[in-house]
């Protein structure tokens, strides 16, 4: 496919379409600067022909790109740049579709409620134009604030609503996110084996696909519970094959992801300055982000460790910005937690 549009776009280097095409196909390669190079054509074919339409979609790929590298106000510009033209041109599924991408960059920034205000904004036109496959994505995004708020209750009920819109259109990919989403609920609620169900699903599904990063994701999630279970190789094992994946995409919140949980299976092994080292690598991956989330969980870990060590001023101090942060996202469970052991060290 790569190779018939390059060619076609020999014969016709003005075809904004396929210059979009082509993004698309390196952005999912993970080839983000050719990705990067083929929506810039689109914005200098559009401006040539006024493709509107053409130079908002890849405006919005260009946010993507953004998002993927961790460059969140460079994302936001672009997403809300796509979303002025879009919003001129009348055209009210990719005026959905944007409000979902802005959503999306809210949740990693913590700001929750901006998040939820633009998922439901995003629903609320898409249920107006009866599409169900963005609703099931609405509902996805939706049910994943409610998971960090720690209302697993609601989050359940918001990924089955998804589940079932794509189930019936056949969506195999938001299938697969799914059963992903689903399985972090079970592993929240202790049953590990319900979880790792979900996530076997998951993975089967993104590899019949060639989804690496549900793939990524999955490998990592079923390292969680590898290692709740004390199968400390496996669980390793799970990881790196997720971080692989992960660093050949250029996903820097999936890496942060695997450093962290990289470094809580060397500190249950007892190797705490090889637990630190994994703790620092996510940490600069997740401040990079802006990512409050998983900074508080870096902090957390962090203050975990020099408990372990006896230094208990510093693990105050971590745990302190650890809860100050997961106060400000408003993800209760989380804030217990710390709390929790912020008080266990006066004991």
């Amino acid at each position: 496919m790569k190779k018939t549009l390059e060619k076609l776009l020999k014969e016709n280097p003005n075809d904004a379409v396929k210059w979009n095409q082509l993004g698309l196909i390196n952005m999912r390669k993970g080839h983000l600067d050719e990705a990067l190079n083929a929506f810039a054509k689109v914005e200098e074919v559009t401006l040539q022909n006024t493709n509107n339409l053409q130079l908002a979609a890849a405006l919005s790929n260009i946010a993507n790109v953004a998002q993927i590298r961790g460059d969140l106000d460079l994302a936001t510009d672009y997403y809300e740049r796509a979303l002025r033209l879009i919003t001129t041109l009348g055209n009210k599924e990719e005026r959905a579709s944007i409000y979902g991408n802005i959503g999306n960059v809210a949740q990693v920034r913590g700001d929750l409620d901006a998040a939820m205000e633009h998922f439901q904004n995003a629903l609320s036109i898409n249920e107006s134009l009866d599409r169900k496959d963005g609703m099931a994505n609405n509902f996805g995004s939706m049910a994943n604030i409610a998971f960090i708020r720690g209302d697993l209750e609601t989050a359940m009920q918001f990924y089955e609503q998804s589940f079932a819109l794509n189930g019936a259109l056949q969506r195999k990919d938001g299938m697969a996110n799914n059963f992903g989403n689903m399985g972090n609920v079970a592993q929240s609620r202790g049953d590990l084996d319900e979880a790792m169900d979900y996530y076997q699903q998951a993975l089967k599904l993104n590899k019949a696909l060639g989804r690496k990063e549900g793939m990524a994701s999955n490998y990592g999630n079923m390292g969680v519970v590898a290692q709740l279970r004390g199968d400390l190789d496996k669980s390793m094992d799970y990881y790196q094959q997720s971080l692989e994946i992960e660093k050949a995409l250029g996903r820097k919140g999936g890496m942060a992801f695997d450093y962290g949980n990289m470094g809580n299976l060397s500190r249950t092994r007892g190797d705490l300055d090889e637990a630190m080292e994994y703790y620092q690598q996510a940490l600069r991956l997740n401040k990079a982000l802006g990512s409050k989330e998983g900074m508080a969980n870096d902090y957390g870990n962090i203050g975990v460790l020099s408990k372990s060590r006896g230094d208990l001023d510093e693990a105050r101090e971590y745990l302190q910005q650890s809860l100050d942060l997961f106060t400000e996202i408003g993800a209760a469970p989380q804030i217990a937690q710390t709390q929790a052991l912020l008080d266990s060290l006066e004991d």
